[in-house]
């Protein structure tokens, strides 16, 4: 069955709101900026290493979950969904992984910038231009 013109340009907005939404979150995550500058004891550093890869994991969930279909995916039954959320899952981690020992870490004033010059300006575009379609759609 083909879908209908307009459900067609809907389902196209919202993947293009939830592709730069993801590219968003993917930013905000990889110009986190961990305590490694301070030096911690033992227990200490260990707590806050834990907790950076907890909050990595945790992350990385929730972006499969929200832009990722979850627990959805083709060849497995849905009882066998925890094997696609884990798959999802790890990939993004190693691209976590991956970014954040490529690339150099920021000073604080510089993601702060970051953040009130560029990403602020296009979330708010976003929001815009993701309503107007919306509402011209009539969704």
């Amino acid at each position: 069955m083909l879908l209908d013109a307009p459900f067609a340009a809907v389902i196209q907005i919202v993947v293009y709101a939830g592709a730069i939404m993801v590219l968003f979150l993917f930013v905000v995550m990889l110009l986190n900026a961990p305590h490694e500058d301070t030096e911690y004891s033992s227990m200490s550093f260990a707590m806050f290493f834990l907790a950076e890869y907890i909050n990595m994991v945790t992350v990385s969930a929730v972006a499969t979950d929200l832009f990722l279909g979850g627990w959805h995916g083709p060849f497995l039954p849905e009882s066998l969904g925890w094997i696609w959320f884990l798959l999802k899952v790890s990939a993004i981690l190693f691209f976590y992984v991956w970014m954040r020992w490529t690339l150099p870490r920021y000073r604080y004033d510089q993601l702060m910038a970051f953040g009130w010059k560029v990403l602020l300006p296009l979330a708010v575009v976003n929001l815009l231009v993701t309503a107007a379609a919306v509402l011209h759609f009539g969704m």
